[in-house]
């Protein structure tokens, strides 16, 4: 369904009655949440609580505080779409997107709910991108946001009654917070980082690195910025945002999401290593990973060439007709190999390693800044200011 046939199908449906909308947001409102009803929108059928700040475990900062919000949303009868933002103090917004039943909508917010900061944020300290010796550091290198989507189990999809009917619902289990990743991002080095996996099993996540708008200057990035990393990380491929590379992620799920977020973890601490220093330490550093990469992009070709003289000397030798067989099928077998695949692999020979040049990119761009709060004291951020009340207002009182 594309977004012109979504926008009719919601003007066709009726707003969201006072009823419908104090069913909604009374489990939000027993957690201490207040809905906000100038942001709110009935007829998209959509319901918007306040932003309000919580402290946040787990992430290597006490007492850091998160600007957590949420909305709720009822795109079908009888199903409900929550999303919770958590955004980080000047930095990236984690989401977590969970469905249901309406009857079970207490149960997915408790689900929601329990999912950490630290299972929706990704820091990297200073020092984890390399494997030199030294003290560990703890300042703050980057944060990456995981954008994921609870996902429910088969215990969990049982029917439950609409709003408004007389039928009294199961008693609703807690949903299990499995987590499905979806998209992952981060700001380095002057670039945005975005890590996408598709829904369907089998194929690899594409890596992103998007220039960022109104830059100074461009940096000239080797493509096996990422391949250093090993076999899973393809070469990049330059266009005009930006790079774009591919990294084999296996398995199902639950397990092919921990690995998306490993892998993103691990580019994520490579790239605010490597753009923190100046260009002529990646050559240094990586110079074995990067005659590997070489070696891995010659292979194919170096296959191709051994078939391909092997059938000249089986044709021109008159040797074994059944070596002078295979040596002629092979090379129409090997290409339908190629296209076969899902994915089509990189046929282009590697560039050769050569250091990078002193001003491909800029090391000051990546270099970690203390956080406000350590360096001068100032005020965590706050959420967004509400008017002083005495008792949280119902959504009633609100509209009225």
């Amino acid at each position: 369904m594309n977004a012109t046939s979504k926008a009719a199908a919601f003007s066709a449906r009726p707003p969201l009655t006072h009823h419908e909308i104090l069913a909604l947001v009374e489990p939000f409102v027993r957690a201490g949440a207040v809905p906000d009803m100038a942001a709110s929108d009935r007829t998209a059928r959509r319901i918007v609580l306040r932003a309000r700040e919580v402290v946040a475990e787990g992430l290597g900062e006490p007492g850091l505080r998160l600007v957590e919000s949420w909305e709720i949303e009822v795109p079908e009868p009888g199903e409900v779409r929550v999303l919770r933002r958590l955004a980080w103090p000047d930095g990236p917004c984690a989401e977590l997107e969970g469905e249901c039943r309406e009857g079970e909508l207490d149960a997915l917010r408790e689900a929601m709910q329990a999912v950490t900061a630290q299972r929706q944020f990704v820091r990297v300290e200073q020092g984890e991108g390399t494997t030199e010796p030294g003290p560990a550091a703890a300042a703050l290198h980057a944060v990456g946001a995981l954008v994921q989507r609870v996902r429910r189990t088969p215990s969990d999809r049982r029917a439950s009654p609409r709003l408004g009917d007389s039928a009294q619902p199961e008693p609703a289990r807690s949903l299990a917070p499995e987590l499905v990743l979806r998209r992952a991002e981060a700001l380095v080095g002057g670039l945005a980082l975005r890590l996408s996996l598709s829904g369907v099993g089998g194929y690899p996540a594409e890596v992103e690195l998007l220039r960022g708008e109104g830059a100074a200057g461009s940096p000239r990035l080797p493509e096996d910025l990422l391949a250093v990393l090993g076999r899973a990380w393809e070469p990049l491929t330059e266009l005009n945002r930006g790079w774009v590379a591919r990294v084999a992620i296996r398995g199902e799920e639950p397990r092919r999401s921990r690995e998306a977020r490993a892998v993103f973890a691990r580019t994520l601490a490579h790239l605010a290593t490597t753009l923190a220093e100046p260009p002529e330490r990646f050559h240094a550093r990586h110079r074995a990973a990067r005659w590997g990469v070489v070696l891995r992009g010659t292979t194919p070709w170096l296959v191709g060439v051994a078939v391909v003289g092997v059938a000249l000397w089986a044709r021109q030798s008159g040797g074994s007709s059944v070596l002078a067989l295979l040596a002629n099928v092979a090379p129409p077998l090997l290409m339908g190999l190629v296209f076969i695949r899902r994915e089509m692999p990189r046929l282009a020979l590697p560039s050769w390693p050569r250091p990078p040049g002193a001003q491909d990119w800029q090391p000051e761009l990546a270099r970690p800044v203390p956080h406000a709060r350590a360096a001068t004291g100032a005020a965590p951020p706050t959420a967004p200011p509400t008017a002083p009340h005495t008792s949280p207002p119902t959504p009633l009182q609100e509209a009225a």
